[in-house]
């Protein structure tokens, strides 16, 4: 094609994904050159990168993530800490994630969820509260109740469990922020999807469980032995670990001490231990129990 004196010559234009989840773990290593370990390291340690999970639950990482890992290289050979490096990832991606039950839910993709009853969520409630008092060694603790009211019901046990937590973090709509020692109760803002969530999560290097679920609605969402929730629950340590860094961002939205308390302690490696398998045999037993009694 021609005109006015110029040409003009063909030419390809690529379009590139950046969304599209292709790359493997090792594919992000060689494209990048972090190692797998490494890459492996920062994910559980500092949740990040987050990886896409198929059905199978491989990780798939994206054309974005390349670009993330190699900035991050970048920033650090310029004399940048790698925590701040990563902080500065996590920002420009935000990923900062609103909800307990999204984020277990993507960490545990093979797993349907089960809607079970207020009876049911309440027993394996009580099981993994019981197995924390007795088997976890300074946990990180998050509790999301909804409403203060039903928070009340709880906060005997719960402020028990703090006595020998690192961090207890309670989300519901509270009026005000408040602290006694190391248990934080944090104000939820209107609209958040915490609010439609129950939830009690464990962190700690000698137990870890989750229970996450959401309310569905009905007629009269929230009222009595009728309520009903979509729910997973779990003792794989990285997906614990998933769930109580998002309880813990959302804390720190709102209680800028929170941060001090929970000091280096999301960022110690996550270890699955025969213990893990362990505790699944005995919060079940719990769950049992509960359930058995009248």
């Amino acid at each position: 094609m021609s005109g006015a004196g110029l040409s003009y010559t063909s030419c390809i234009v690529i379009s590139v994904n950046l969304y599209n989840a292709e790359w493997s773990i090792g594919d992000l290593a060689r494209r990048t050159g972090v190692g797998i370990s490494t890459l492996r390291a920062w994910e559980r340690r500092h949740g990040f990168p987050v990886a896409q999970r198929l059905a199978s639950g491989h990780r798939r990482y994206s054309e974005r993530d390349v670009d993330d890992v190699l900035e991050i290289e970048r920033e650090r050979r310029a004399g940048s800490t790698l925590d701040a490096a990563l902080t500065r990832a996590r920002t420009r991606r935000g990923l900062h994630r609103a909800s307990l039950f999204a984020t277990l839910r993507q960490a545990l993709p093979h797993m349907a969820p089960a809607v079970l009853s207020k009876r049911a969520m309440l027993a394996i409630s009580r099981a993994i509260e019981d197995e924390a008092a007795t088997r976890a060694e300074r946990p990180v603790l998050v509790g999301a109740f909804q409403r203060d009211a039903l928070w009340r019901a709880s906060a005997e046990r719960w402020s028990d469990l703090s006595s020998s937590s690192q961090a207890t973090v309670v989300l519901a709509a509270f009026g005000e922020n408040r602290q006694r020692g190391s248990l934080f109760e944090v104000v939820v803002p209107p609209g958040s999807p915490v609010l439609r969530e129950w939830a009690v999560v464990c962190d700690s290097p000698t137990f870890s469980a989750a229970l996450v679920g959401v309310e569905r609605l009905g007629p009269q969402p929230g009222s009595g032995s009728m309520r009903r929730f979509e729910a997973l629950w779990t003792v794989e340590p990285i997906a614990v670990r998933d769930a109580v860094r998002t309880g813990c961002d959302l804390g720190r939205e709102q209680c800028s001490h929170l941060g001090g308390a929970l000091g280096e302690s999301l960022r110690e490696p996550v270890r699955a231990t025969y213990d893990s398998i362990r505790a699944a045999t005995s919060i079940t037993n719990r769950i049992v129990t509960y359930l058995d009694r009248d």
